[in-house]
């Protein structure tokens, strides 16, 4: 969902105004690094397991690089 004269995502920008929020009022800066950090891997994990999953559904989908 694309706002129609900024162009900007809308969802993206609500999320990221709820974040910044919520952050406002947690005051231990120690477990925001931590949660952002645990946030960070559980995201790239998820982006691996797709790839993997894809690779396996889907074996003679043509791809833009080849693996050597």
């Amino acid at each position: 969902m694309i706002h129609h004269r900024n162009l900007t995502p809308i969802p993206a920008i609500l999320v990221l105004l709820f974040l910044a929020v919520g952050f406002q009022f947690y005051s231990d800066l120690f477990a925001l690094i931590e949660l952002a950090g645990f946030a960070f891997a559980f995201i790239a994990a998820l982006a691996v397991a797709s790839l993997l999953y894809m690779r396996y559904k889907e074996p003679n989908v043509r791809t833009s690089f080849q693996v050597l």
